[in-house]
């Protein structure tokens, strides 16, 4: 494989976990609207992360336990920054 073709894939999937991140945090904004917070999808000026804590602690309430898609979030961004990564650095080559 070239060193373009590389990195055009490795941007897709970075894209694919951008938009999984992105999908994730409008089910936390979601569940967060029908347990009476109010939440906004508001992506921008890292917000959500300000949502995290309070989706953690209603899931913990209700269930016991943290809901699914507090470890999805992470799982997805962290994802996106290793690919982020990736795709800077074969760039930089």
């Amino acid at each position: 494989m070239h060193i373009n073709d590389l990195t055009i894939l490795i941007g897709v999937i970075t894209l694919g976990f951008i938009l999984w991140n992105l999908w994730v945090s409008i089910r936390i904004v979601k569940y967060l609207n029908e347990n009476n917070v109010k939440a906004k999808i508001a992506h921008q000026r890292g917000k959500i992360f300000s949502f995290l804590p309070i989706y953690k602690k209603i899931t913990v309430e209700q269930n016991g336990k943290v809901g699914s898609l507090y470890r999805l979030f992470f799982i997805s961004f962290i994802l996106f920054a290793l690919f982020l990564l990736i795709g800077i650095t074969l760039v930089a080559l």
